[in-house]
């Protein structure tokens, strides 16, 4: 178990600015804006602000505490995102929550002849044309058309 002390520096993530604040513990919480360093999220990487951007209690950050550490010591340094290597796992990451948020959709909302019209109005979209059965799905004849 971690328990904060005097010297411990503290990040809050801020969404309403979009900012990360930084500042340092120098004796029992009093919240004292004047000492705390605020700077725009694009002076972090990427696996930084993943780090400390799903944060909703109080916890110590490991993995980028260097990063942080050398923020409020004033040598920011942004990190270009073609040399940013935690760019491309949280890319990895969000595509993986994405098809799985977009599976979880289709399967629960987009049943039967739902889920028919919906794959029939994304391939027209991409050019293709569709044909759909005329009947109901459990009472289907070879009848087909156009959409």
């Amino acid at each position: 178990m971690y328990e904060a002390k005097v010297g411990d520096i503290v990040i809050y993530p801020s969404k309403a600015d979009r900012h990360i604040h930084i500042g340092r513990l120098s004796g029992n919480y009093i919240y004292n804006a004047k000492r705390e360093v605020t700077l725009p999220r694009t002076q972090f990487s990427q696996g930084a602000l993943h780090e400390v951007g799903s944060a909703m209690s109080f916890f110590a950050v490991k993995t980028y505490s260097d990063e942080f550490r050398s923020a409020i010591e004033g040598k920011v340094q942004s990190t270009p995102i073609a040399e940013d290597e935690s760019v491309a796992a949280v890319a990895d990451e969000i595509e993986d929550q994405t098809r799985d948020y977009i599976l979880k959709k289709l399967a629960q909302e987009l049943k039967g002849g739902s889920f028919e019209d919906f794959i029939a109005h994304l391939l027209q979209a991409m050019g293709y044309k569709t044909r759909q059965p005329t009947c109901d799905p459990g009472n289907c004849s070879d009848a087909k058309s156009d959409i």
